[in-house]
């Protein structure tokens, strides 16, 4: 019975790590897709200044 709830609680952490993981990760790609849509608007901001 000990060893079950080795498994179980080996499984518990995994799935922890797992979704921390994920959650890194989501939060990177939003952060960069912030910064990306943000000098983009600059980038065209710039582009346009130069036309009458």
């Amino acid at each position: 019975m000990a060893k079950r709830q080795h498994r179980i609680g080996q499984t518990l952490v995994e799935y922890a790590i797992a979704l921390a993981t994920l959650i890194a990760v989501i939060t990177m790609a939003a952060i960069f897709f912030y910064v990306f849509k943000e000098w983009s608007g600059r980038v065209l901001e710039l582009v346009a200044s130069e036309y009458p």
